[in-house]
């Protein structure tokens, strides 16, 4: 059996835009209050090495296959995770 976790993330330098950020992508998308949304997704927003951080505890848990949802800027933000993706401790 393949683990496998689908993980919300926003990479900012500034918490509290990225938090927000996430929040307002999910309640576009749902049309719930995200703070609902939140209970039953696992999302983070932050500098790099918060998202890192954050990606790299599913992995240590058993996950083998990460699907991240990237809230900003899509490129840039996937060409940043995947350069330090060594750092997540996957093969």
């Amino acid at each position: 059996m393949t683990t496998a976790v689908y993980l919300t993330v926003a990479v900012m330098e500034d918490v509290v835009a990225a938090e927000q950020a996430i929040d307002n992508y999910l309640e576009r998308y749902y049309s719930l209050p995200a703070a609902a949304m939140r209970k039953v997704q696992a999302c983070c927003g932050g500098p790099l090495p918060q998202i890192l951080a954050f990606v790299r505890g599913f992995v240590q848990q058993g996950a083998q296959h990460i699907v991240l949802r990237i809230v900003g800027d899509y490129e840039e933000t996937l060409a940043r995770i995947a350069a330090q993706r060594d750092e997540l401790g996957s093969k």
